[in-house]
């Protein structure tokens, strides 16, 4: 979120911690002919074409991250399944944000009926 007030800029980020790597786009932002402003967006890094690059840089994470398990002795496989999940999460999390208001609530319903499926299982197991 990014908070005009009286010619400054501040730019808070999803956790709520003030941002200040961004001093030119704040700087910029700032000399806006507005007096009071909230504005809702992201920053978006793009190439020469005018393309995000943030999957480029997702893999190169991934890659270097691969990398150093190899070279550190760390269970790569522990880390893989991690770094799974967390793609999964996020395919998840965008599939999620396409669905409509109905589409969202029946789809928590059934996560919910699963869950309590799963704990039912456990507590039957446990016995």
């Amino acid at each position: 979120m990014t908070y005009l007030e009286k010619g400054t800029c501040r730019l808070i980020s999803r956790k709520q911690n003030e941002l200040k790597s961004f001093g030119l786009l704040s700087a910029v932002l700032a000399k806006l002919p507005v007096q009071n402003a909230i504005i809702d967006g992201e920053v978006v890094c793009l190439d020469a074409k005018g393309r995000s690059v943030v999957q480029g840089i997702d893999g190169e994470i991934a890659r270097l991250t691969s990398a150093r398990n190899i070279l550190t002795g760390s269970n790569s496989a522990t880390h893989a399944r991690q770094n799974t999940r967390k793609a999964s999460s996020r395919r998840a999390t965008k599939r999620a944000n396409r669905l409509s208001p109905a589409g969202r609530r029946k789809l928590s319903e059934m996560m919910k009926k699963r869950w309590a499926e799963r704990r039912k299982k456990a507590a039957a197991k446990t016995k």
